[in-house]
């Protein structure tokens, strides 16, 4: 049965090699054709006795369709379900955690979030064109604080840019189960903010965190201290700050039981 998805996310090169390495080959076309008889009556120059007569024409029309991601998605999908190889958790006990290992394809419905700094730094967004069309039309007065605000926003944003986005579920089922992984921007179909709520989890399980152990999924230090665009003295800055234990919401903990996946696609 063919499942109509909303997607959310779609890794397309990693749903290429998937398919090509499941079914051998990887298509991105299917020919099709369609045939049909044209019928003609037979008239000038032929004496018909007591009826009349008739030819056929065979004519056949050839044509190709394009195979979208989501076709080859479920494609995919249909692959992995006719080998058993797809194991959905809608609901989870510790029987069904027990059987997962490393190297699982698993589907959940989760109720999904972001790290609460990425969040908040997405939906500010660039502020910079505002704050210039507050101060170009005199809207209202801009103080040297808050030009400093504005500018730390901006350049926090522009480090974390092109940086993947950190992705935390929760079982909807059994919310005591957890997902977590990163999301390569390029793959994304909405706005990080969007990314909040319900929603199915398919990918591949990369590690398996179990109960009363925790896993760090993001760090703001972590997250900027290896951007090119660092000058001098904000790495000397990112240098003494390691090892200090940071604010709670520069950072985000998952405690186990969780599921390290690498994502290849959320969907509704």
């Amino acid at each position: 049965m063919i499942t109509l998805r909303d997607f959310i996310y779609l890794n397309t090169p990693v749903l290429e090699s998937y398919l090509a390495q499941l079914a051998g080959y990887s298509v991105d076309e299917q020919s099709y054709s369609v045939s049909h008889k044209d019928v003609k009556e037979a008239k000038a120059g032929v004496q018909v006795v007591g009826g009349s007569v008739s030819t056929e024409s065979a004519n056949e029309t050839q044509s190709k369709r394009l195979l979208t991601p989501p076709a080859k998605f479920q494609s995919l999908v249909d692959i992995l379900q006719q080998e058993n190889q797809l194991k959905t958790l809608d609901l989870v006990d510790d029987e069904v955690w027990s059987e997962l290992v490393r190297g699982d394809m698993v589907e959940m419905q989760v109720i999904l979030g972001v790290p609460e700094f990425i969040g908040q730094l997405e939906s500010i967004g660039d502020v910079r064109p505002l704050m210039d069309l507050v101060k170009n039309f005199g809207i209202a007065e801009v103080t040297s604080d808050q030009e400093t605000a504005v500018g730390g926003v901006n350049a926090m944003h522009g480090l974390l840019k092109g940086k993947p986005i950190p992705l935390i579920g929760k079982s909807a089922g059994s919310p005591n189960y957890k997902v977590f992984g990163d999301l390569a921007r390029d793959f994304l179909k909405t706005g990080v903010p969007d990314l909040a709520g319900e929603a199915t989890v398919l990918g591949k399980i990369q590690r398996i965190v179990p109960k009363g152990k925790s896993e760090e999924v993001f760090s703001l230090v972590s997250a900027v201290s290896g951007s090119a665009n660092l000058s001098r003295q904000q790495r000397q800055i990112l240098k003494s700050k390691k090892g200090k234990k940071p604010p709670a919401s520069d950072r985000e903990i998952v405690r186990g039981p969780a599921l390290a996946l690498s994502i290849l696609a959320v969907y509704r």
